[in-house]
């Protein structure tokens, strides 16, 4: 009834993703990227700003 148990291999432990700090730093890292490039090509608009406490 038993049979052998399936091991793993190396390539099937590879599709299953990374691991969760490997996840997050690539979240990290996707997020930066694309927040950048949004930044470069959004045009800046000259609209209010904080207004700067002169002394």
């Amino acid at each position: 009834m038993g049979g052998q148990p399936v091991e793993p291999t190396a390539a099937e432990g590879r599709i299953t993703g990374p691991s969760g700090w490997r996840r997050a730093l690539l979240g990290l890292l996707v997020g930066a990227v694309i927040g950048a490039a949004i930044g470069l090509v959004l045009p800046r608009d000259d609209g209010p700003r904080r207004p700067t406490r002169s002394a």
